[in-house]
């Protein structure tokens, strides 16, 4: 799970809710949780994302961009999510 975690933190945030959510539940996994923890490592490991930027033309003309959301208690164990990108 930490990998995984990891791993949608930093290059995969598409992925981040689905390993948010299953690592709540992961003390109580049972045999369909572990079904779903394989599909969503198979995911990470093959689903090719990629970001594109154009010319950003120059510095003295960049912007910063920040985009937020959060749920609240949308989690199987009732606790609320959020996160952030900053560009």
């Amino acid at each position: 799970m930490g990998q995984m975690n990891w791993v949608t933190g930093q290059t995969r945030p598409d992925m981040a809710y689905e390993v948010c959510a299953l690592s709540t539940i992961i003390g109580s996994a049972t045999v369909g949780d572990i079904v779903h923890a394989n599909k969503i490592l198979n995911t990470l490991k093959t689903v090719k994302v990629s970001l594109q930027f154009p010319d950003l033309g120059e510095f003295q003309h960049w912007k910063m961009v920040c985009f937020s959301d959060a749920s609240y208690a949308n989690l199987p164990d009732g606790s609320s999510q959020g996160g952030y990108l900053v560009f």
